[in-house]
């Protein structure tokens, strides 16, 4: 989903295997730093990077009018991949409901906002239960299930292989 940031820099390559170790170098590149932080930014034509980036992934034929929705959801793809603070860059569905929520409304408020992605972070590293366990109806600690990345799943726009060759990954 991002290919490259405002100064049309490619990111750096990041293997489907990458260790957590391995992610966390990824994430304090110099390169993704700034694809992160150009999402909330406009271009010389007052146009945010994130909406251009979304234009770029959902055609015109499939998606004839961009709405803030199509805008917060790839925001919220592009936090959990790019943003340093988060230690993953699986979309799980309860990071991406967070993120969405947050992000239309700052669209529909005018502007993405990092100051959202910050609190999202600083919400989620103050719930986020010890080794990564999560509180069933029991009231009894179960490990997380597997999460299942967003772009892997079979409603994806894009093929598999269209993606792995979007995010150089295998390559």
């Amino acid at each position: 989903m991002v290919r490259h940031c405002k100064t049309r820099e490619r990111l750096p390559p990041l293997k489907s295997t990458a260790s957590a170790a391995e992610i966390i170098r990824w994430k304090e590149s110099l390169q993704v730093d700034d694809c992160y932080r150009a999402l909330f930014e406009k271009n010389s034509e007052e146009v945010f990077w994130v909406s251009i980036i979304t234009r770029t992934n959902f055609s015109m034929v499939a998606i004839p009018t961009l709405t803030n929705y199509y805008c917060a959801f790839t925001l919220a793809m592009c936090d959990i991949l790019l943003n340093l603070r988060s230690k993953t860059v699986l979309c799980k569905d309860k990071l991406m409901k967070r993120r969405m929520s947050q992000y239309l409304n700052d669209f529909d408020n005018g502007s993405p906002n990092h100051n959202s992605a910050e609190e999202i972070m600083n919400s989620e590293i103050a719930g986020r239960p010890a080794a990564k366990m999560v509180r069933q109806s029991s009231s009894k600690l179960e490990p997380e299930p597997n999460p299942v990345p967003v772009c892997r799943r079979s409603s994806s726009m894009m093929s598999i292989e269209e993606l792995d060759e979007l995010f150089e990954i295998n390559q």
